[in-house]
């Protein structure tokens, strides 16, 4: 390939992540030195975010600009982002949020003398000058005229960057006047061995932080709101408060001042350090400068001032003040009664700075420290804490009593509980995710009875699913030789209820946690998707509020169960006009029976209720109490089981209720499971789905309850896990069971939208079978049944478990075949298949032309 020059673009393709670790990497080789390729990776990094929706890692050189990737992506879609008429309006989007404009900021805020500076040559350690510079930023964004921020706008714009070669650059690429053109590589080629370096650098050493501009904004938003909400915010451990302070106070290895000027303005800074942090100050300082440092306290004590009670050390030109504001009461202060208002607000601005640099503490110790009367303590400390400077309430974990703390510290040291709690577990292959689930919610696990059903239930509370998918795939898939009666059996136990909803769907949920279903009212929304009118107007019925029947028209007791004929005597309808109203309820989500048998009888009639009326015939509704009356198994069944109301929804009381019932949501989506992402929770009921649930995620992250993390590979976004599951994580797949699911499956990954498995899995539509072997893929049932596809060999050991599991579908006590035609075997006319051979040893076999017809036996 030709190598990079004026002329011409070289793309790089390295087949490996940074340091030879997974992923991708895209190298644009231009040469265009860093003023160019800076702002062009910054504007590439925008546009990106604006078509993909998340961002990969840029890293720009005078070189080169790579680019670190999940996927593989081509040279065109990367160099078509950025044109000279959009670059202008891309940087000035995103060049603010960068670490790059931060540093020009911190430069041009300590030039014009806004950030403590020292003598030449010594200054503050650079992590305190960074945050620093951090508060003056956030301070002074609400400006859009503040001189610094104008400065390093033009520091960045004209100084910094070359915009006029970039456009010229640009344009000549658009126009083809530069070419360019793409290679592939296993490992970094010479000239991307250098930014590699740099990328393995970057990652080694970057701060656990949220990459810039992720959706979660956790580190600004959500820790910030946590912190200063009381229901809201969890406690930190002690140890997290002591690593904190070690470095807040310079206590740190290598944090003590190491010159009498430092020692100085850090004396200053501080205001006032009791007696016992200033020993811990010069043990530390030895620690690190030997002998030197008993003449860097000698030589800065001419400007040091020590108070004996309370034992401090103070800047002497201070002390005058110390001694107004924090000693003397404002009621004898000379002049008139402002001056000792403006001595309470001087002590509020004393207290909020020193404060700074401590984790929670208790009014007691601020007292003793500085030697303060309690009550007068305590009225300054409450205006803090409401006007937001600090925070109050149980905040050490497992220490009982009220604490304080600055809050800008307090949401540091929640990132850094946040930062210590995250798991060391390695990524799994996406491949071990499907096998994961299929274990979790128990497909091919031991158990067959009614005991085991209710134990997968458990998994899949309040997911609606359409009603013939529970009996014909879910439930078989879960519990071998699966029986309707078991399920009849659990429900009239009275702790698990279906419900009904939009669509003619069904969901199971305890009856005790009701209020979790989807929605805070049951009969919010209803969208019919059947595609006859007469069904379409039949889940309609009961919406209109002139057409609803009042609640105890059919229930007048809602705590009682009432049978078909009891229900048509009490309501005065006739049997059809009951029928259509018990519908109309159910699919609202207001009435439910405690058998499945009505449902069952619903989808061998289409939920069609002309039979009904035939069942009424002479006599009118009183029949249907009766065993006179003529039924056909074709009817919906009203006169099955006990009808009953469904409690209805309890709004959430306030703000803490919402929030604890979007928890109890969360919870039992990771019961279901195990891993929260946003493509498992992409088939969830409104009110379980990502975007209603990642901020509670979070919450529980902060809390502990939930450890977050990358668990799988392939998937977008963070996922979510309980600690209890991260052994289970970690583990190697060893099982080489057998099992089967739907496409249509809770726990099929089919038509989730992940990439890697895109081509290697089927269509999620109805007919579509899959069988496993352990993690691995053994046999795809299409077209329910007529086209096979077999990934393992005709002579495998393992194929005839697989085929035996084909062979349950026809057994099924809700309605199997009584044959299957097979026309394709791995797209080859059935007929001619070499795999008819060990089929014959698990079916009876008919060969007809090119088709076979299988029969069990």
């Amino acid at each position: 390939r030709p190598l990079p020059h004026r002329r011409r673009l070289l793309v790089e393709h390295v087949d490996q992540g940074p340091g030879g670790g997974p992923g991708h990497q895209v190298v644009l080789h231009t040469f265009w030195g860093g003023r160019v390729n800076r702002p062009w990776a910054l504007a590439l990094e925008a546009a990106w975010r604006d078509r993909f929706g998340s961002g990969p890692a840029f890293f720009p050189s005078d070189d080169s600009i790579a680019i670190v990737l999940p996927e593989p992506v081509d040279g065109r879609t990367i160099l078509d982002l950025v044109t000279p008429d959009n670059l202008e309006s891309l940087l000035r989007r995103r060049l603010e949020q960068s670490g790059f404009f931060c540093a020009r900021f911190r430069e041009s805020a300590g030039r014009a003398l806004l950030l403590t500076r020292t003598k030449p040559g010594q200054r503050l350690p650079l992590w305190m000058n960074r945050l620093k510079s951090q508060r003056l930023l956030e301070a002074v964004q609400a400006y859009p005229d503040f001189p610094i921020l104008l400065e390093t706008w033009r520091t960045c714009l004209r100084d910094e960057f070359d915009l006029d070669a970039l456009r010229m650059l640009l344009g000549e690429l658009e126009i083809g006047q530069i070419a360019w053109s793409e290679v592939h590589t296993p490992a970094p080629s010479p000239l991307a061995q250098g930014i590699a370096w740099r990328q393995i650098n970057r990652f080694m050493y970057q701060f656990d932080e949220p990459p810039a501009g992720s959706g979660s904004r956790l580190a600004d938003d959500l820790i910030r709101e946590v912190a200063l909400s009381p229901e809201l915010r969890p406690a930190v451990p002690r140890h997290v408060i002591e690593a904190f302070e070690a470095k807040r106070r310079r206590l740190f290895p290598g944090y003590p001042p190491s010159s009498a000027a430092d020692l100085v303005d850090w004396v200053r800074e501080r205001w006032a350090i009791p007696q016992h942090e200033w020993d811990l100050l010069r043990t530390a300082m030895v620690r690190d400068l030997g002998p030197d440092a008993e003449l860097v306290v000698t030589e800065a004590r001419e400007k040091l001032v020590f108070v004996k009670e309370p034992p401090l050390v103070a800047m002497r030109e201070r002390l005058p003040m110390l001694n107004r504001t924090l000693w003397e009461e404002p009621g004898r202060l000379e002049g008139s009664e402002a001056n000792g208002t403006d001595a309470e607000a001087d002590l509020g601005w004393i207290l909020g700075e020193w404060l700074s640099f401590y984790g929670p503490v208790t009014l007691g110790f601020v007292a003793r420290s500085l030697g303060l009367d309690p009550d007068r303590l305590a009225r300054t400390a409450a205006d803090l804490v409401d006007a937001g400077t600090l925070v109050a309430g149980p905040l050490v974990d497992g220490e009982a009593g009220e604490w304080i703390a600055d809050t800008r510290n307090f949401e540091t040291l929640l990132r850094m509980s946040r930062s210590l709690s995250a798991p060391v577990v390695q990524p799994r292959p996406i491949d071990d995710l499907q096998a994961f689930l299929a274990g979790w919610q128990g497909l091919g696990a031991d158990g067959e009875d009614a005991e085991a059903l209710l134990d997968r239930m458990g998994r899949l509370m309040f997911l609606p699913l359409p009603a013939a998918l529970w009996e014909a795939e879910v439930l078989p898939a879960r519990v071998a030789g699966y029986r309707p009666a078991w399920l009849d059996e659990v429900l009239r136990e009275g702790t698990l209820a279906w419900i009904g909803g939009p669509g003619r769907t069904i969901a199971f949920g305890s009856l005790d946690a009701l209020d979790l279903r989807a929605g805070e009212e049951p009969g919010a929304a209803v969208e019919p998707t059947s595609g006859d009118p007469a069904d379409d107007e039949d889940a309609k019925q009961g919406t209109d509020p002139s057409d609803r029947p009042e609640p105890d028209l059919l229930f007048p007791d809602p705590e009682a169960r009432y049978d078909f004929g009891v229900l048509a005597r009490g309501s005065g309808l006739s049997g059809s006009e009951l029928v259509k109203r018990l519908w109309a309820e159910v699919w609202q989500g207001r009435a439910a029976n405690d058998t499945f048998l009505p449902i069952r009888r619903g989808l061998i009639s289409g939920w069609k209720t002309a039979d009904s009326e035939a069942a009424n015939g002479p006599g009118g509704a009183a029949r249907f109490g009766s065993r006179r009356g003529r039924l056909s198994l074709k009817s919906p069944s009203p006169l099955a089981g006990s009808w009953f109301r469904l409690p209805a929804a309890r709004p959430p009381e306030d703000l803490i209720d919402a929030e604890e019932r979007k928890k109890d949501r969360a919870r039992l989506l990771l019961d279901r499971y195990g891993v929260a992402a946003r493509e498992l929770l992409a088939r969830e009921a409104p009110g379980f789905r990502w975007p209603d649930l990642f901020r509670t995620f979070r919450l529980m992250e902060l809390s502990g309850e939930v450890a977050a993390g990358l668990f799988y590979e392939n998937l977008a976004g963070p996922q979510f896990t309980e600690p209890r599951t991260l052994g289970l994580l970690a583990g190697k797949f060893a099982d080489d069971r057998v099992w089967w699911l739907s496409a249509l499956d809770p726990a099929s990954l089919c038509g989730l939208g992940i990439e890697a498995l895109r081509r290697r899995l089927p269509h999620r539509r109805e007919g579509v079978r899959l069988v496993y072997r352990g993690r691995d893929l053994a046999l795809v049932s299409e077209r329910k049944g007529k086209a096979l596809t077999i990934h393992l060999a005709p002579d495998a050991p393992g194929l005839i478990p697989c085929l035996e599991v084909v062979k349950s579908w026809f057994a099924r006590p809700t309605g199997g075949p009584a044959r299957v035609r097979v026309e394709t075997i791995n797209d080859l006319p059935a007929g001619q298949s070499p795999y008819l051979e060990p089929i014959r040893s698990v079916f009876t076999v008919m060969v007809e032309h090119r088709e076979v017809s299988l029969y069990p036996k």
